[in-house]
């Protein structure tokens, strides 16, 4: 499939606060709850102006199929969050959308470590960051994280 990696813009907004609330993706969040759209306009607003973050959209000519969340921290690192747009899960194709993404945050964070906290029971993601390259260095609450050194 071809597609393309983009930095996320305001209009984007209305589609990824759909798939933010999706159900799926709500069930493998920290927080189950519903996202209001004042409140997530206003988190997409500061994101988008978060000097150490970096938001990219994956997209064909006709689709969006996925976001990814970089944000770095003060020791080098940065966590990542990936959400597919939920038409396009079962497709195999999270691996390389997550080399891609990465990919192109490098451009834009400095970072040489890559973090994700990912739910236990999302079995899906928790293969697709395993294939990716992350190792899982910790399990506490019902949360795995995930790490990758990069080079």
């Amino acid at each position: 499939m071809d597609y393309r990696i983009r930095p996320v813009r305001w209009d984007d907004r209305f589609v990824i606060w759909m798939w933010r609330n999706d159900p799926q993706t709500r069930r493998m969040e920290r927080s189950a709850d519903y996202v209001g759209w004042d409140g997530f306009k206003s988190w997409l607003k500061g994101s988008l102006s978060d000097p150490n973050r970096c938001l990219l959209l994956a997209d064909t000519l006709h689709d969006s199929l996925a976001i990814a969340q970089f944000t770095l921290q003060a020791d080098g690192s940065a966590t990542i969050g990936i959400n597919m747009n939920p038409r396009f899960r079962g497709r195999r194709l999270a691996v390389q959308l997550l080399e891609n993404f990465i990919t192109d945050a490098r451009r834009t964070l400095p970072f040489t470590r890559l973090l994700a906290n990912i739910r236990a029971e999302n079995e899906a993601s928790r293969r697709a960051f395993a294939k990716a390259g992350f190792v899982e260095v910790n399990d506490h609450d019902g949360i795995c994280a995930y790490q990758r050194d990069l080079c």
